[in-house]
């Protein structure tokens, strides 16, 4: 999270800067190395998830009672603010890009939970800290078309206190979420509007969970790495021209990671709940403004 704000703080006194340099001297001093041009845009909008947008699944096994499987389904909603630079190179062929986004959360009501027990309603309250950071090199192709190539790191933590009093427990779930993604995809830019598609086959990561009661005292903690995962993003935005270097927009972005993980406990040890693996799923939609500053240096 805090890295995020980091690399949005300095994604916005960049621009700030070369936007002002460029108004008071006629010029930006990224030129030397960020030539022909350099945009920079803000971006705000609105989080819509279907009810499942975010669902953690677990495989729990309870002593002398067996193995059952649960879903947490979390409400998943707040405002995406984010900040991104682009620049082609010397050779107009070659340009780079980077963007940071954080999610301030603005729904910490319960949703459900269902295991083979059937759906249990629980009041779990929540604490979400979502945040993506995510670097580019883009080759220009044919006509407006711009062949991609970069990483992400996709990072989430969310704390769930938990009261199932038709299983007579109280518990906080703490789920650490890290995707580092490389990934592929195509732009189009063509009359002020923008397609963009990026996605990879494999979700590299790991989950870190740490249970604790209500008193503090520690249950269980694990961690592992994702065995397996798909990951995809659409993005599609119009922008029109206010004046000469700034453009306001629209934009709308579909997101859906997958993984999966398995926990592995030594035998020796034995807890009442074990947690066996974790399943992520997050699904979402974004519609939201943007305003650009474009430097054709």
């Amino acid at each position: 999270m805090k890295r995020a704000v980091v690399v949005l703080c300095v994604v916005l006194m960049l621009a700030l800067s070369s936007f002002a340099y460029g108004q008071w001297e006629g010029q930006s001093p990224c030129t030397t190395w960020l030539s022909p041009g350099f945009k920079t845009t803000f971006y705000a909008g609105a989080l819509v998830d279907p009810s499942d947008g975010l669902a953690i699944g677990e495989a729990l096994r309870f002593a002398g009672s067996g193995n059952f499987n649960f879903v947490w389904n979390v409400p998943f909603r707040g405002v995406w603010l984010g900040l991104s630079a682009e620049s082609a190179l010397t050779n107009n062929n070659i340009g780079v890009m980077a963007s940071g986004w954080v999610l301030v959360p603005s729904s910490k009501t319960s949703g459900s939970v269902i295991s083979d027990l059937g759906t249990i309603t629980s009041g779990y309250s929540l604490e979400d800290q979502f945040s993506i950071v995510d670097g580019a090199v883009y080759f220009n192709t044919w006509a407006s078309t711009k062949v991609l190539a970069g990483f992400r790191w996709d990072h989430l933590d969310t704390k769930l206190t938990e009261d199932l009093s038709a299983l007579s427990f109280v518990e906080r779930w703490d789920f650490t979420i890290n995707a580092y993604l490389p990934y592929f995809g195509v732009q189009v830019d063509q009359g002020g509007i923008v397609v963009r598609v990026i996605g990879f086959p494999a979700v590299p990561g790991d989950v870190r969970l740490a249970r604790t009661n209500t008193d503090g005292l520690s249950i269980e903690s694990k961690s592992a790495s994702f065995k397996s995962g798909q990951f995809l993003e659409v993005f599609a935005s119009y922008n029109k021209k206010l004046s000469r270097g700034m453009e306001i927009g629209g934009f709308l972005t579909y997101n859906y990671l997958h993984g999966q993980t398995k926990f592995i406990t030594p035998a020796e040890v034995a807890i009442p709940i074990e947690a066996l693996s974790v399943t992520y799923n997050r699904r979402y939609w974004t519609m939201g403004g943007s305003l650009s500053w474009d430097f054709n240096l």
